[in-house]
């Protein structure tokens, strides 16, 4: 990777006893600067050694509009510090030697966030002795940029002050920029150097990032406190890259700069095995800061299947946005960064990949092949081996033979032997259950367990009975899928109620709510104690003159083994079929007799829901 190294501008021998010298003005100087599409800063010396300053924002130079909500304010040293994140002791003692450094030279400087890009913005602050500086208009402004732009190379100023300038401000005000640089001595780990990246000078014409032609020449502004500031006057040579112009400064030395020493992801939420998703990744300082200089690429790993990703684009002002990345298998999963030159790491939360059904079909059948009903799709076996397409989502089969996913075997205990079936399960798919059923003839079967996915991917299974307590046995694993009467079945029952057809039959109204369990899964209600405003409802509506009655129900949103038929009568128990219906969207339906409520005599509407199976 090609990196520019920014240049240290040594003033040893000199270190600005050279330059000019201004005594300060009566009142505060204010300086706005560091301008950004959402924002600036705003640098002044208060003579407060305590407590944060103010900062009053207005639209206008008159100070008449004054902007408040969409404005937010850093108190330098607190909120700008470079020092962010969790530290050592001596990080923490070399963070408050700042702070009050800072503090004590009576300096103030608020960064303003959350403004609009190409605005201009008008300023007054407050002091110890001045209530409001500048006390009449026109009050001094600055325009945001428009645009900022990324440049290849970090172009970055390290500037020397003296040993005991720890905590004074440097401004850096270049040829043909709409406002200076701002930057702290000492705001790293406590040493005596400013910083200046010359990428965030805007261009004083078009609004968006300066980039020299040639020379560029630029002052550099030294405020110590009470009331005095330097100045040194320096450029550099932008042609073809960036040096030094020879002879301005005694010494120069190649500084690494602001360097990345780990990588931050915004968090990831659960996604779907083998769809990409879009990852964010910003690089970041020792100290917590944006490693805003960091432009090279990174490389991405995981533990599990890395599809799609591996390989990052570089950086673009230390952030890497919406990168692409697609893992291939389910399981928790934690992404990890490294930057091969550096060395530099980072880690994501962990969050889980899964899969349904849909999203393997997706992933495993062509379009064209995806034909018939939901029922037909998960039973269909195309290339004849004997294995259904729905026994391969939950086996994670991916073509091999059953055997590979399902091994039966006999297991010991107390003397006894029993019955065992092992088998490979989905570790994350909320549309499958695993049901293990016993039986001692091969035409009546009895749940012994529910098994849902999760973890390890292979589970065991026993039976509920040893091998001698009958002259044969079987035991077996169902597959239990979503959108069923079983899958619905065997989440809402216990194992001792899915053996009892008078609690957990289609046709059974365990509780005598007036209610089948089939009625309560097509109208999604829980099996033990069902919700009964979920029931249809009857309304009336008029009509030229006539009152017809409609009908109200939910039904879900998908199914393969039930439907809804709209039926209504005036001479019970014949009744005429209105309208009928599968599970599908809008859930909601509203259908209306075709016939009003007669004068005399009665109608009656209602909703029959019918099993497929």
């Amino acid at each position: 990777m090609k990196r520019w190294h920014p240049l240290l501008i040594g003033m040893v021998g000199v270190t600005f006893c050279c330059a000019k010298t201004v005594m300060g003005a009566d009142s505060p100087s204010v300086h706005l600067t560091h301008p950004t599409p959402d924002g600036f800063t705003v640098f002044w010396e208060s003579g407060e050694t305590d407590g944060d300053p103010e900062l009053r924002i207005f639209a206008d130079e008159d100070g008449s509009e004054e902007v408040t909500g969409s404005l937010r304010r850093e108190y330098f040293p607190r909120a700008v510090s470079l020092f962010r994140g969790p530290m050592e002791r001596p990080m923490r003692e070399a963070q408050v030697a700042f702070e009050n450094a800072f503090r004590g030279r009576g300096l103030a400087a608020v960064r303003v966030t959350g403004a609009a890009p190409d605005t201009r913005y008008f300023v007054q602050v407050e002091t110890e002795d001045v209530p409001l500086h500048p006390a009449e208009s026109p009050l001094p402004g600055i325009r945001t940029a428009w645009a900022t732009g990324f440049v290849v190379e970090s172009r970055q100023v390290i500037v020397r002050f003296p040993e005991d300038s720890a905590g004074a401000v440097a401004l850096l005000e270049a040829d043909g920029a709409s406002a200076p640089l701002f930057a702290a001595v000492g705001d790293e780990v406590g040493d005596r150097y400013a910083r200046f990246n010359l990428d965030h000078l805007i261009d004083n014409e078009t609004g968006e990032t300066l980039v020299p032609d040639g020379t560029l020449s630029f002052t550099i502004h030294f405020f110590p406190g009470a009331g005095t500031h330097q100045t040194s006057d320096s450029s550099v040579d932008a042609t073809g890259g960036f040096q030094v112009a020879e002879g301005v400064s005694r010494e120069f030395v190649v500084d690494p700069g602001v360097e990345v020493a780990w990588f931050e992801f915004e968090p990831i939420p659960e996604q779907m095995a083998g769809q990409p998703f879009a990852v964010t990744v910003t690089a970041r300082t020792e100290g917590g800061e944006l490693a805003d200089t960091f432009s090279g690429g990174v490389s991405l790993a995981t533990g599990g299947d890395l599809e799609e990703g591996e390989s990052t684009a570089s950086f673009a002002d230390g952030v890497l946005e919406d990168h692409l990345v697609t893992i291939g298998n389910t399981g928790d999963f934690r992404l990890t960064a490294e930057d091969p030159d550096s060395g530099a790491t980072g880690e994501s939360n962990e969050f889980i990949v899964s899969t349904d059904w849909e999203n393997w079909m997706a992933l495993n059948v062509d379009p064209e092949d995806r034909e018939g009903s939901l029922r037909e799709q998960r039973l269909a076996d195309p290339d004849g081996s004997g294995i259904p397409r729905l026994m391969e989502y939950a086996f994670d089969l991916d073509g091999s033979a059953a055997g590979a996913a399902v091994e039966d075997g006999v297991e010991e205990a107390d003397g006894e032997e029993y019955l065992s079936v092992s088998f490979r399960r989905l570790q994350y798919a909320p549309d499958i259950r695993y049901i293990v059923l016993g039986g001692d003839d091969p035409d009546h079967w009895e749940v012994v367990d529910v098994i849902h996915p999760g973890s390890p991917e292979w589970v065991t299974a026993y039976d509920d009975r040893a091998v001698s307590e009958a002259d044969a046995r079987y035991l077996r694993v169902g597959i239990s899928a979503g959108d069923t009467f079983g899958f619905w079945q065997s989440g809402e029952y216990g194992i001792d109620a899915l053996n009892d057809p008078e609690i957990s039959d289609p046709g059974a109204d365990p509780g005598d709510y007036g209610v089948t369990n089939l009625e309560r899964y097509a109208l999604g209600m829980s099996g033990p104690d069902p919700e009964l405003e979920r029931l249809p409802s009857r309304r009336t509506v008029s009509e030229n003159g006539e009152e017809y009655q409609e009908i109200v129900f939910e039904r879900l949103p998908a199914g393969e083994d039930v439907r809804y038929f709209v039926e209504a009568t005036s001479d019970y128990p014949n009744w005429e079929t209105i309208e009928e219906f599968g599970p599908g969207q809008p859930a909601e339906q509203v259908v209306r007799d075709t016939e009003p409520l007669p004068d005399t005599g009665y109608r009656i509407i209602r909703v029959r829901i019918e099993s497929e199976n």
